[in-house]
Order: C-alpha cells, then sequence, then structure tokens
C-alpha cells in the first residue's frame, strides 16, 4: 500500500476535472504501459475514466499509485510523486489449537495457509480423542443416520481438510482485527459404532471401529490481537449425512 502525495498541478485538477472530459489524455503507468485515456475526476486515489470513443458512457478506474506521469489537456506530463510506508500485515500461515475441543479431551492440531490475496484460506486439521470409550453426546449412540452430537466424541480420530473464504478481507494488508469467514470440509476418521446383538440374551452392547466420511459447512470469525496471534471462534455443521453433529470451536492460532 502506498500513499499518493499529489504534485501542486494535480491539486488543480481536482477542482477542474469534475464535471467535465478532457479529450485524449495520456497516462503513463509504472510499468511502462501507455494509455489514451479521457479524464473524467480524480476521486482521491483513483483516477475515473472514459475510452477516447465510446458513447456508452461507461466509466473506468485506474489506482493512482500504479501511475508513473499524466499527460492531460495539452499540457505537459505531470509526474506523481509518492513513497513507500510501512503497512501492518497479517501471517499467511497459521498453527493452532480448539480449546472447546481440548474440555472434553479432544486433542488437536490445526494448520492453515492463506492465500496470497488474503481472502481465501486452506486448512488441515487432525484430532485425536482421549476418551473414546466414554463418549457422552445428544443422545447415547452413535448412528450417521439419525443422531445429534455436539462434539467429537464419538471419534478416535480424525483428519480434516478445510476452505475458508473472508468475503470482506481481500487482502493480507492489516485494515482491521476482525474476519468473519465462512466455508467448507471434509471429515475423515474412525468413530466408535455402538450396535445391539439380537441373540444377546441381556442385549449387551457390542462396539466396532468404523470409517466415517463427513462434509460439512462453517462460519466463524478471526479476531486478530496482533499480526502473528489470533483468536478464532465458529460454528461447524455436517451437511452429508445432514446434522449429525454441531460442533463449537473456540481457539488460538499462532502466525509465522
Amino acid at each position: 500500500m502506498k500513499t499518493i502525495h499529489h504534485s501542486f498541478i494535480l491539486f488543480l485538477m481536482l477542482f477542474l476535472l469534475p464535471g467535465r472530459a478532457f479529450a485524449q489524455d495520456i497516462v503513463y503507468r509504472g510499468d511502462g504501459t501507455v494509455m489514451s485515456i479521457d479524464i473524467v475526476s480524480i476521486d482521491g486515489g483513483t483516477i475515473i475514466y472514459k475510452l477516447p470513443g465510446d458513447d456508452s458512457g461507461k466509466l473506468h478506474y485506474l489506482g493512482i499509485s500504479i501511475v508513473d506521469s499524466l499527460k492531460y489537456d495539452g499540457m505537459e506530463a505531470v509526474a506523481i510523486s509518492k513513497h513507500d510506508v510501512p503497512v501492518s500485515r497479517i501471517k499467511r500461515n497459521y498453527i493452532g489449537t480448539d480449546l472447546y475441543n481440548l474440555l472434553f479431551s479432544n486433542l488437536n492440531l490445526s494448520f492453515e495457509r492463506l492465500s496470497p490475496s488474503g481472502n481465501t484460506g486452506f486448512s488441515v486439521e487432525f484430532l485425536v480423542n482421549l476418551n473414546p470409550e466414554y463418549f457422552y453426546g445428544v443422545y447415547s449412540y452413535w448412528d450417521f443416520t439419525n443422531n445429534l452430537y455436539l462434539y467429537y466424541d464419538p471419534f478416535y480420530f480424525f483428519m480434516k481438510f478445510g476452505y475458508r473464504y473472508y468475503p470482506f478481507n481481500y487482502s493480507l494488508n492489516r485494515t482491521g482485527v476482525v474476519r468473519p469467514y465462512i466455508g467448507a470440509s471434509l471429515l475423515l476418521g474412525q468413530y466408535r459404532h455402538r450396535y445391539w446383538d439380537e441373540y444377546d440374551y441381556y442385549y449387551n452392547p457390542h462396539y466396532t471401529k468404523k470409517f466415517a466420511a463427513v462434509i460439512s459447512w462453517n462460519v466463524g470469525t478471526k479476531i486478530y490481537l496482533a499480526d502473528g496471534f489470533a483468536v478464532r471462534a465458529d460454528l461447524v455443521v455436517s451437511l452429508i449425512p445432514f446434522i449429525v453433529f454441531n460442533s463449537l470451536e473456540a481457539g488460538i492460532e499462532i502466525g509465522f
């Protein structure tokens, strides 16, 4: 991000340009590209312009930070001076753990990598349950068709692969401390399945280990207490199979 300092001529343009269009204005971009345009106005750090010969009235926008100089209305080219300023940026890689699951002896470690733009992220999480023999949920047995659990106690372990989209923050620049997100995840693991043997006189329950695959939807937010430290809270709801469990999550993440 750059702070733009306009020359005296550019300040005059802020008053002269609104309401009129100049023919065949020339913009020299920093990458060497030369653009022939009709400048309509300059709004802060944005040049608003039309294409020559375009009578549709469509407006185009160009960030002045990528402009090296301007030549408009028959005047000489005007250079635009600018200088870099330090910008606070959040980290791209984060490792963390979920405190809510830790309360139920579900040890876990997660990793997320943000995209270069900062508006998406891919994550992977590994969870190991230390008490699968004594899990407690909404119901007393686990079934992937008609039961509901509030956390991951039925699992022995799982790997979760997720995708997150940050709709209101499109940059790694730290423009705010709160970044809400939505996303989806694929959960693969082994759970403790309970069943009854009809030939057992006392109908004692039996248990087997079964493989599980779950597609979940999640919504949450991150609060950045520092560029490399964040707290996270979200809700995960299984979609396939539908609403098998709803898991609240509240964790901490460290960036690097």
